[in-house]
């Protein structure tokens, strides 16, 4: 018992205590945060994060950051954590707001596009600024030579995008909207923006056609 009780005790090195909800939004808050942070990713790599529910092992990691990011409407579940965690010292910030109307449809996968994926990547700087002011200049200075790949990204698909004779691409389910929308394509989906969402015959029919 003292054993694993000593085992389960997390040193305090003084980094900044972060949780990110899921893989890409992860990525992106370790670009920034270096060595500066200690990173909590909460859904599991693999794991889809539309319908994944928090545990209670996942409201004691949570609980032990002093900032969560998220992207927005994927997370079903982030709001109510944060809810659930009034009373700690957490502070959400939700990455995604006000970018996820495309034509006035809501599509939460802003990250797809290397555009939108800037915008978030400078909200991270600022939130991890903010929470730890000390080390604001290594987040500025990570957070631009990220910014600076994604820009050259930005510029490849732009080419490619140019240079398609084709611009309708099919993928599993309605996610790539704002790539699409920002690159002048058409995305072709087999499912909706929810992956569960069964297509039907006449659906497929019109996909093949």
């Amino acid at each position: 018992l003292c054993m694993a009780g000593c085992g389960s005790v997390k040193k305090d090195d003084g980094k900044l205590q972060v949780a990110a909800s899921f893989y890409p939004i992860a990525e992106f808050v370790a670009a920034v945060g270096g060595d500066n942070i200690e990173l909590y990713p909460i859904v599991p790599d693999g794991v889809e994060p539309h319908d994944w529910e928090p545990s209670p092992r996942d409201f004691t990691r949570l609980g032990r950051a002093k900032l969560f990011l998220y992207n927005g409407h994927v997370e079903s579940w982030a709001e109510k954590a944060l809810e659930t965690l009034s009373d700690t010292k957490i502070k959400g910030v939700e990455l995604g707001e006000g970018l996820y109307k495309i034509n006035g449809h809501l599509d939460p996968h802003v990250w797809v596009s290397p555009k939108k994926a800037i915008l978030e990547t400078e909200r991270i700087v600022e939130a991890l600024s903010q929470a730890d002011p000390k080390n604001a200049a290594g987040y500025k200075n990570r957070g631009q030579a990220f910014c600076d790949e994604l820009r050259k990204l930005d510029a490849d698909l732009q080419t490619i995008a140019q240079k398609s004779p084709s611009k309708k691409f099919v993928t599993a389910h309605a996610a790539f909207g704002h790539l699409a929308n920002d690159y002048g394509l058409e995305q072709l989906p087999i499912a909706g923006i929810s992956p569960e969402a069964e297509p039907t015959p006449g659906h497929l029919q019109k996909l093949v056609q």
